[in-house]
């Protein structure tokens, strides 16, 4: 039986009527976790199971101690700051939160960089694969983005401004956007991140990196290699703990 503030936290679509229960949360060290929701979990969450504090953030730093670019370390440094706290799960897929130190829980955040949301590592060949089969095998440091910060979301499971997973990847070709200004140029750029106010990052095979606009109907050009991205992406929370979005980044909101 969960003890107080073991109970699963329930959250609602905050666009529907509030009936709608969106993600479930179960605080470490996850009390409230039945055997049929560990069935489900992936086993870069399960090992979080059991283990609250000190010792959960211990885990997380060992993982991410064995990242070799450098062009990561002030995203993990970054988020090193914040508390692994418990484990949500939306439509059967889980990540591990991450809250403020102020904060017990996600129930608790009331804006952008009060918590993140870590998925699991992806398979490392189908990774490769995908990589390969998108032509983005050469761009410095994505590979190793993946292996550690995986779906990385800066807002609650089920709701936008996340990093879409490998297999989740599209090309700007496939959804039907033909009439965008500067399609023919990254028509052949994949989704990247998928801001709140419906904004996307793509990512070009030659690592330029652009923001398709969703009320101007139009990309723009927004970094000229994935490292600088990485960067700047830290640098934008670590600053302004606001929405990633283009009206925040490039046209100056």
């Amino acid at each position: 039986m969960p003890t107080a503030g073991q109970e699963p936290i329930f959250h609602h679509d905050p666009c529907g009527d509030g009936t709608h229960v969106m993600a479930i949360e179960y605080p470490l060290p996850g009390l409230s976790i039945t055997d049929e929701i560990k069935s489900i979990l992936d086993p870069w969450l399960l090992q979080f199971v059991g283990l609250e504090g000190s010792a959960a953030h211990a885990v997380l730093t060992r993982h991410w101690e064995n990242i070799g670019d450098s062009c990561l370390f002030s995203l993990r440094d970054y988020l090193l700051q914040f508390t692994a706290s418990s484990i949500i799960l939306h439509e059967n897929e889980g990540w591990l939160v991450m809250t403020d130190p102020t904060l017990p829980n996600a129930k608790y955040i009331s804006s952008v960089g009060d918590a993140w949301f870590l998925a699991p590592p992806p398979d490392t060949e189908i990774l490769h694969q995908r990589l390969e089969a998108f032509g983005l095998q050469g761009i410095k440091g994505l590979s190793s983005f993946f292996l550690y910060f995986n779906g990385l979301r800066e807002y609650l499971p089920g709701c936008a401004g996340y990093f879409f997973k490998p297999n989740e990847w599209q090309y700007l070709a496939s959804l039907g956007w033909e009439n965008c200004q500067g399609y023919d140029y990254w028509r052949n750029a994949v989704m990247f991140w998928h801001a709140q106010n419906g904004d996307h990052v793509l990512l070009n095979p030659s690592g330029e990196m652009g923001w398709y606009v969703l009320e101007l109907n139009k990309v723009v050009h927004f970094m000229d290699n994935f490292p600088d991205f990485v960067s700047y992406f830290a640098r934008h929370h670590i600053e302004n703990r606001q929405c990633f979005d283009a009206w925040a980044t490039v046209l100056g909101g």
